[in-house]
């Protein structure tokens, strides 16, 4: 009750108007920008939109891309398993997966409930609005590249759930181990109109991403990341960290062509390693919900990391007798090789493992399965 009424507190007092609420938005969300129409989108953006479909979803537009810009691969979420995911694209690629019921938002939904409630702009700022006025405002501006809302904190405020998938690794995230006052944000509500995004950025702190899509079609362009002697070539760096959104960054062909680009429809979720720079484009109103998330192993060194990897599927398999999906105890034991690898000796990784495993085994007793019993760790 008191977070519901935290997003009611702004809405009554503003008494100018829908046009003095998204002034206000935008000199928060854009300080810097003078002109929100400069690049006069609006008028092309039918042609566009036609042009970006056509090259998308014909066979036509996809022959005529290099093998360089072909889009990332897609697995079906109903066959891919931790396992799989781990050693394909975690830390690796990017891939979109399909067939995952994560959530069932609407924008109609969420505004017949929640339209009269302060929804956050960004984390950037304090900036909020009531659902409904941006609506109302996103429907009829002719801004380049309308706002968007970015709420990290509607899923705790309303309640909202989603069900996060089991190939992403449950509880392998470092944050998760933060208390929760000193966590930075780590999941967003993203609403989007029509033209607006996210120009090319790499996420913060060397996490990993991934977005699903509950409504509306999403424009992406992904470019791994730079060797040691090229630019980073952020819009954020571009401009001193003015990101001007992602319509500039797609209306350059020129950089496009350097890019995985891919159309994310409803019901994919796509997977952003970490490093990797990308911008988002929204052609369609979309309803979307995000995690970013850090691995235990992500910063270690090269050798420590795949004595990590390899030893900890092996003492799952066979303490936890499962190598597919994710276990309760995960964490605990990918902590335990972590802290065994880093007091060894690691000139020769095979034995380190079959000594970590050793001593699992000696240390723990088994159930009536014959698996080890991991109440220990």
């Amino acid at each position: 009750e008191k977070k519901l009424k935290k997003r009611m507190a702004n809405k009554a007092a503003v008494d100018d108007g829908l046009q003095a609420v998204v002034d206000e938005c935008k000199l928060l969300e854009r300080p810097w920008l003078a002109d929100w129409k400069a690049e006069g989108l609006k008028e092309k953006w039918p042609p566009f939109l036609a042009a970006v479909v056509s090259s998308s979803d014909t066979c036509a537009g996809k022959a005529a891309r290099s093998a360089a810009a072909m889009p990332p691969p897609r697995e079906d979420g109903l066959t891919l398993n931790r396992c799989r995911f781990e050693a394909v694209y975690e830390g690796k690629a990017p891939c979109v997966v399909a067939n995952l019921g994560v959530a069932d938002w609407t924008l109609q939904g969420l505004a017949q409930r929640y339209g009269s409630l302060n929804w956050r702009l960004s984390d950037l700022h304090g900036g909020v609005v009531a659902l409904d006025d941006w609506i109302a405002y996103a429907s009829s501006t002719d801004d380049d590249a309308p706002f968007g809302l970015y709420d990290s904190e509607a899923i705790d405020d309303l309640g909202l759930a989603y069900e996060r998938p089991t190939f992403l690794g449950g509880d392998a995230c470092a944050f998760k181990r933060l208390a929760a006052e000193k966590r930075p944000p780590w999941r967003w509500v993203l609403l989007g109109a029509p033209r607006s995004g996210t120009g090319l950025h790499v996420d913060p702190l060397g996490t990993h991403a991934w977005v699903y899509l509950c409504e509306g079609r999403k424009l992406w362009a992904m470019m791994p990341p730079p060797r040691a002697e090229e630019p980073r070539q952020t819009d954020d760096d571009d401009r001193g960290g003015r990101n001007p959104g992602s319509a500039r960054f797609f209306l350059n062909s020129a950089r496009r062509r350097k890019c995985l680009e891919f159309v994310q429809e409803p019901g994919d979720l796509v997977y952003v390693p970490a490093g990797w720079r990308h911008a988002v484009l929204n052609l369609t109103w979309t309803v979307a919900v995000t995690e970013n998330y850090a691995l235990y192993h992500d910063h270690l060194p090269a050798d420590l990391r795949d004595a990590l990897l390899r030893t900890f599927a092996l003492a799952r398999r066979v303490l936890l007798g499962d190598d597919n999906d994710t276990h309760p105890k995960d964490a605990v034991l990918l902590r335990r090789v972590l802290a065994f690898l880093s007091a060894s000796d690691r000139s020769n990784l095979a034995p380190t493992a079959r000594a970590f495993f050793s001593a699992c085994c000696c240390e723990d007793s088994t159930d009536e399965d014959g698996r080890a019993d991991t109440a220990k760790f």
